[in-house]
């Protein structure tokens, strides 16, 4: 048995900084919407919800809701089934990969068996438990789970016709005997000690219901009168005394799961739900029924619904409520922008083939440690759709929105929002805002493709001359000469297109040797970092380019970063960067996300699933808040941050020292912010004995207790910037436990 165990408690008990304004440096949080419930677990305190981004539970007790993911040690965070045992007071939850997490006594315990039986493609159908097995259904057969060893027993997997593999969709245990859904039909074999399980000639097929196929049977459940079958557009069917009897349930095309307590049945389907008894039904409807993908009743009476687009309901005869917290409701794969303390993300308004997504026109925005969202449709009178980029006022007191067909919406600094008319409305790309507030616009396809909006001036549109084999533009970057850089689509071309609009000229840049040789032609992100040299993600590693005049009249080559003697990430899709505080580069690739030095000659980190909480090795976006240090991680499954231990350098001092007091336990690192880049640091006892300095890296420094002795004490943090001639006293409290 491969098992890892995590102490519970003590994960939750760190993760109050996580949903705190501000956290130590190298902690990490996960910012997942955990819409899309489907999966359900009751307790006897808790509810547990599970989604395709993450679990949470409500507390019955307090109310409150608490999200859990790889941060405070599940193992993954796509949710396959979950599910509870009385008996032996365990959670068992299974992903989607096949990972099982089971929490006990405060402790997660990982058990990767399963997984390691599944190939990629395997599925998780349904998990039921009686007595103290977990039954687990999955393309290859079905796991059995032996819950007090926490491992798998045994697995009936070749029960088919002829020893063939079965497909399980579900299973039920009704007069001792074990029925399983597959896909060659009902299948049963009793359950003693004098029968092998593993032997295919102890199953026996059951006929289906009259005019049902004997495939189209998915959903097993069992009262202690029958054992009932559901199927879509067919209905409920009870099966007792060697006969099929159709219930009176209505049909439904979608029949999503049945469960049962004591004598009553529970029908998830369509948008309703069904409660079935041997004297008759009851149909349930709300407005919060949309997709109930599961649900349980408890003896009180009170009925809780995994929604898919509601998330989790409870429905008492007093109220029917929605369980509300702060979390985003943008689905990745997302995209990133930060805008005045704020990091706000969106869903791409278009697909790799430049097709309109049909997204909500919805953003979430973190602040402050908290997350709300925005969906711009709630000001207009008709839908807005397909958010493609974000951009800001240079005071970022004003935001830009552009969208795919529906153009430029502008959030005023009063609130307002209002649909700029005269800027180009459909197919807009990109957006970005100048140093003179002048906002630049890209199409896709149209002719011209650059536009710009000075503040108080009439739209400007360029054209540029032999530009039939260049289109496709999907992001614009600005250097430190004002020079535009346009990264073209492959649809287009590829490659990128430098622009000089105050001359007019223009260059094209791909992976020709005369034309910049590029890695390749599929650009996936521009940036220009601190000292003006432009960083290009491509699909086959790392160039740079320093910005020049003599770009527009010669051949060039670009450069490239290199790391151990060979190109950095040769041959590796770098799909997003971003620059911190201290000129470092952080790079997102399908191999996690990586942490280069100013030039690129070093690695400094490199995360990735098997050594972080990073939610997957496939990086979409990066977004880093340079006031708080945060790195922002938009990947495949979700989003996640991490604390670096650099903030942006202010000009004078701001300091801020976090944990501060600290306890003589802590085991975390001290973060000093608001510094001056390279500020010295003396970190003297009250008496003035140096105790360590240190410089800082950008705006911040960092330090651990180890430098302390780990002694109890008042000390004085003394910082001299020999620019600025400066010195400040703060102060660090150490207490004792």
């Amino acid at each position: 048995m491969l098992t890892k165990v995590i102490y519970f408690l003590l994960l939750l008990f760190l993760n109050l900084y996580v949903v705190a304004q501000q956290i130590p440096v190298g902690a990490w949080r996960t910012h997942l919407s955990y819409r899309f419930a489907h999966a359900l677990a009751i307790t006897p305190e808790k509810v547990y919800v599970g989604t395709d981004h993450g679990v949470f539970y409500f507390d019955k007790q307090s109310g409150d809701v608490i999200t859990l993911s790889k941060t405070n040690g599940l193992s993954t965070i796509q949710v396959a089934d979950m599910i509870y045992s009385a008996t032996y007071d365990i959670l068992l939850i299974i992903y989607t990969d096949g990972q099982l997490d089971l929490i006990k006594d405060d402790k997660i315990f990982s058990v990767s068996t399963l997984k390691n039986s599944l190939t990629i493609n395997d599925k998780i159908h349904h998990v039921m438990v009686y007595h103290d097995k977990a039954y687990i259904s999955t393309t290859t057969g079905l796991f059995v789970f032996y819950l007090p060893k926490m491992e798998i027993k045994e697995v009936y997997s070749r029960i088919g016709s002829d020893a063939s593999m079965v497909n399980v969709y579900s299973s039920a245990i009704w007069q001792d005997t074990l029925y399983l859904s597959t896909n060659q039909g009902l299948k049963f074999a009793p359950l003693n000690p004098f029968t092998n399980l593993l032997d295919y000639n102890s199953w026996t097929k059951l006929s289906p219901p009259a005019g049902v196929s004997e495939t189209a049977i998915v959903h097993l459940s069992t009262t202690s009168q029958a054992l009932y079958a559901g199927i879509s557009d067919k209905g409920i069917y009870q099966y007792s005394s060697s006969q099929w009897i159709q219930t009176p349930v209505p049909k439904a095309k979608h029949i999503f799961s049945i469960y049962s307590l004591e004598d009553k049945l529970i029908i998830n389907q369509d948008n309703n739900l069904v409660f079935y008894t041997a004297s008759g039904y009851a149909l349930l409807t709300h407005s919060l029924f949309n997709k109930p993908r599961k649900a349980f009743f408890e003896k009180d009476g009170t009925i809780w619904i995994a929604d898919e687009t509601s998330g989790l309901v409870r429905y008492t005869e007093q109220l029917v409520e929605q369980i509300r917290f702060d979390v985003p409701l943008v689905t990745p794969p997302n995209r990133l922008s930060y805008v005045n303390g704020k990091i706000i993300m969106w869903e791409n308004g278009y697909d790799v083939d430049y097709n309109p997504s049909h997204k909500e026109a919805l953003v979430s925005i973190f602040e402050n440690g908290r997350w709300s969202n925005l969906a711009l449709s709630d000001y207009f009178s008709s839908p807005l759709k397909d958010i493609t980029a974000i951009a800001s006022s240079m005071d970022q007191s004003t935001v830009y929105y552009a969208t795919f067909q529906n153009g430029i919406i502008k959030q005023n600094t009063d609130g307002s929002f209002q649909i700029l008319d005269q800027l180009p409305t459909t197919k807009i790309s990109s957006i970005i805002m100048d140093k003179q507030n002048k906002l630049w616009i890209s199409n896709l396809t149209a002719s011209p493709f650059l536009h710009c909006q000075p503040p108080d001036a009439q739209l400007q549109s360029f054209i540029i001359e032999n530009n039939t084999s260049m289109s496709y533009p999907s992001q614009i970057s600005i250097d430190n000469n004002g020079y535009k850089w346009l990264r073209m689509g492959l649809k287009g071309g590829g490659g990128m297109l430098l622009y000089d609009d105050q001359k007019g000229q223009y260059k094209y840049i791909n992976d020709l040797p005369t034309q910049g040789k590029l890695p390749s032609r599929q650009v996936y992100d521009l940036v220009v970092d601190k000292e003006g040299m432009l960083w290009i993600a491509t699909e086959k590693g790392i160039a740079t380019i320093l910005s020049s005049p003599s770009l527009f009249s010669s051949s060039f080559e670009s450069s490239f970063p290199v790391y151990e003697g060979r190109p950095l990430l040769k041959n590796e899709p770098v799909y997003a960067i971003t620059v911190d505080g201290a000129n470092q580069k952080w790079l997102g690739t399908e191999n996690g996300l990586w942490l280069v030095s100013q030039n690129g000659d070093q690695i400094i980190t490199h995360f990735t699933t098997e050594n972080s909480p990073l939610l997957s090795n496939k990086i979409i976006d990066l977004e880093w808040n340079p006031v708080a240090g945060e790195l922002f991680i938009s990947t495949d499954k979700g989003l996640c941050s991490y604390r670096t231990p650099v903030t942006e350098p202010l000009e004078s001092f701001k300091v801020k020292i976090f944990p501060n007091p600290i306890s003589v336990n802590y085991k975390g690192v001290i973060s000093i912010t608001g510094l001056p880049d390279q500020s010295l640091l003396k970190i003297t006892d009250i008496s003035g004995r140096l105790i360590t300095q240190l410089y800082s890296t950008g705006g911040t420094a960092t330090l651990s207790l180890q430098q302390f002795d780990s002694v109890a004490g008042i000390y004085l943090v003394m910082i001299d910037d020999e620019k600025n001639k400066t010195t400040i006293v703060s102060k660090i409290a150490i207490v004792a436990q």
